[in-house]
């Protein structure tokens, strides 16, 4: 069953279709990218949306992009997990916490999202564990993540061959688990 709504945003009226059966990853990358400074604007498209993920926030239309993307991740988005994982890196939208970027991150890293492999690798490297840093460079290179693959060749070079063996015994382990 589709449903139409109609919003209008910067003067201009969009038509969006959206189908009610869509998995809550597509609701997530909704929230994600139509975000601007944290909150989603056109009255009816939010009120709408609010209904459908239930993060409607006494009962205004607005949509606190922050708490609802919180409450995706916590129901195990891994897209709306990603960008929690940044937001807490990077401490913009969030105060910078580390230890809950890593958990966010990591979520959406064995869940098989390259850009969140890739800042995981900043992660540990920004915590001073470049064998780690390492492990999960060898991941997102994997993956086909370019920026992956320049970092995995930047920090191979300055491991010995013990940490190398070691990030790669660290990597294969979390491979077994995104290939499950």
């Amino acid at each position: 069953m589709e449903n139409t709504v109609w919003f209008k945003r910067l003067g201009a009226t969009f038509l969006l279709v959206i189908s009610v059966s869509v998995w809550a990853e597509d609701w997530g990358r909704l929230v994600i990218q139509c975000g601007d400074a944290g909150k989603l604007r056109g009255t009816q498209f939010c009120t709408y949306l609010n209904e459908l993920t239930g993060c409607a926030k006494n009962g205004t239309t607005m949509l606190d992009g922050y708490q609802c993307t919180k409450k995706l991740a916590d129901l195990g988005n891994p897209l709306a997990a990603n960008q929690l994982g940044l937001w807490y890196l990077q401490g913009r939208v969030a105060p910078q916490n580390l230890s809950e970027a890593r958990k966010y991150l990591y979520f959406a890293a064995v869940n098989r999202l390259p850009s969140a492999m890739r800042r995981m690798m900043q992660l540990e490297n920004m915590q001073g564990n470049l064998v780690r840093a390492y492990a999960w460079a060898l991941i997102g290179a994997a993956f086909e993540d370019k920026t992956s693959i320049f970092y995995r060749d930047e920090i191979r070079a300055v491991l010995t061959d013990s940490k190398r063996q070691k990030a790669e015994t660290i990597a294969s382990k979390i491979f077994e688990l995104i290939a499950r």
